[in-house]
């Protein structure tokens, strides 16, 4: 073996050592970066460019102006500044472990064509030829833990698809201001883990993503978030959420393609950021804060189960639903079954033209006097048109009802309803009227005294009348024109009679106008004559 002359070793060793010591000057390392940048460009075939090159031998590397293009002169990425960290520490295992990138206004733009993509000449460039592949050893890989996006944007093309379609359209994404984290990352050609750490972005929508922290994992297949906290324009979403679908491409038929699973606590939600995703909901209002839901399905057949939510001022909902037919809520049909709903006529009023995109909307001024009701029970149908079987609480009374209610064109509702005590009289602005049980069959229209229609038949277990608790009436009944045409039977004790008569209300004081024929009458027993008794029979 030949012996190398010891003036000649110290000699490489010196210029090895003046070699590295140069580097750490700017000057030196642009100028030789910019000569690597030109190689590549004229390797690549495209353009490669940097303005400014510092290096930290071992430990760091700073770029600033760094741009890359595709064969078509198209920026594919540009940044205007870039810096890395990074060890060597298992570089002899064929490893650089990259600690954190650090981008700064970059720029990324991802192009997808019939059968290609505007990086496919990178990946073949960097992809061995299936004659390497066995002869030469594996190449040096990158493991990439942590990357810190500052006021970046990033564009996806879809050239496939070339109808622009109305809010987030997954073939034309257009995202800026991105700014987060996104750290503990792992990653294989099927999946990713990624750590989501306040990310926040604006879509060209009108999409404005406020804050995105999440434990992620996205595969070919799947999208799950684990400690999801999601803030958008006007919702904030927590706390899991996954996404399952076909293919990445699903996400531009979300609605009906993309089978969602999750659990909300304190959430709120805003219809127009569910606009975005299905804009034939730009005529449906909803704003709703749900503590807690489990739901799954698609937006078109979801269900949710353990449900406790609020809207409008007071009205509160605990129970399970189905909905089946969004974003079209003319065709949307709802099932709910009710452990409790606290609401209000007037939120109700509230609610209504909101869902249907209408200008008003308008109960009897009757149901008003409801005050505040507690509903337990089921509820199907459409939110127009509907059936209800259960009982609801109100400030006059427990009403047990099987009804069906349609809202359009105006108001009309019939079925069956029951009670032991409800004051009726409160209900029908009558001073003389008190509690009264009963069961009858009623069906009716209208929602003002002028248009109100109404007719009933069934028994009245009790009925208060000027204190008097009447037992035992059969009737049949017609409100009309604000008149009220009444007939039936009574039973009592100190009163048997059929009667039949009407009641105005059109005037200050209501008249009553009754025809009747009399079994037994004590009318001082019933408070309709007070100085003396007077009983009148078969008259």
């Amino acid at each position: 073996i030949q012996k190398i002359p010891l003036i000649t070793l110290i000699s490489i060793l010196l210029l090895m050592a003046a070699g590295v010591f140069s580097l750490q000057y700017e000057p030196v390392q642009t100028y030789v970066s910019k000569r690597v940048a030109s190689y590549l460009s004229k390797q690549l075939g495209t353009t490669i460019y940097l303005s400014r090159v510092y290096f930290k031998p071992f430990s760091s590397l700073e770029l600033e102006g760094f741009g890359l293009e595709d064969r078509q002169g198209q920026v594919v990425m540009k940044t205007r500044s870039l810096t890395a960290h990074f060890s060597l520490a298992k570089i002899l295992n064929k490893k650089i472990q990259i600690e954190q990138i650090t981008l700064e206004e970059a720029q990324f733009n991802y192009h997808i064509y019939k059968d290609s993509t505007n990086l496919t000449f990178l990946i073949n460039y960097f992809s061995p030829r299936k004659d390497q592949q066995e002869t030469e050893p594996s190449a040096i890989t990158l493991d990439l833990r942590k990357i810190i996006l500052v006021n970046s944007q990033f564009s996806l093309t879809n050239h496939k698809y070339t109808k622009r379609k109305p809010g987030v359209d997954f073939a034309q994404l257009h995202l800026t201001a991105i700014s987060g984290s996104f750290d503990d990352i792992q990653y294989s050609p099927t999946e990713t883990h990624i750590d989501l750490q306040k990310v926040t972005f604006k879509e060209q929508s009108g999409l404005f993503v406020r804050e995105l922290t999440a434990t992620s994992y996205i595969s070919n297949h799947k999208m799950e978030f684990n400690d999801l906290l999601l803030w958008t324009n006007r919702s904030k979403v927590g706390d899991y959420l996954v996404f399952y679908y076909d293919k990445f491409a699903d996400f531009g038929d979300f609605v009906d393609k993309v089978n969602i699973e999750g659990t909300l606590n304190n959430a709120v939600v805003d219809s127009r950021e569910i606009e975005f995703f299905a804009p034939s909901m730009k005529d449906v209002r909803f704003f709703t804060t749900i503590e807690r839901a489990s739901i799954n399905g698609t937006v078109s057949h979801l269900a949710a189960r353990n449900v406790l939510m609020s809207t409008g001022s007071h009205t509160q909902m605990e129970g399970n639903f189905r909905i089946d037919g969004l974003p079209i809520i003319e065709h949307t049909r709802f099932d709910f079954a009710i452990e409790r709903l606290h609401t209000s006529a007037e939120d109700i009023e509230q609610l209504v033209p909101a869902l249907n995109h209408q200008k008003a909307f308008r109960l009897p001024e009757q149901v008003h006097a409801f005050g505040q009701v507690i509903y337990h029970g089921k509820l199907r149908g459409y939110y127009h048109q509907f059936e209800m079987e259960g009982a609801a609480e109100t400030q006059l009374g427990t009403i047990h009802t099987n009804s069906k209610i349609s809202i359009r064109p105006i108001l009309h509702y019939s079925g069956t309803a029951s009670t032991n005590n409800f004051r009726l009289g409160e209900f029908l602005q009558s001073k003389n009227l008190g509690a009264t049980g009963f069961t009858l069959q009623f069906d009716g229209r209208g929602t003002t005294k002028e248009n109100l229609h109404l007719s009933a038949h069934g028994s009245m277990h009790h009925v208060n009348f000027k204190d008097y608790n009447y037992r035992n009436m059969e009737f049949e009944g017609e409100v009309k024109n604000q008149l009220l045409y009444a007939n039936g039977h009574v039973d009592d004790p100190n009163a048997s009679f059929s009667f039949d008569g009407q009641v105005n209300w059109t005037i200050d004081t209501p008249s009553y106008q009754f025809s009747s024929d009399i079994d037994l009458l004590d009318l001082k027993k019933l408070n309709l004559f007070t100085k003396d008794s007077i009983v009148l029979s078969n008259s």
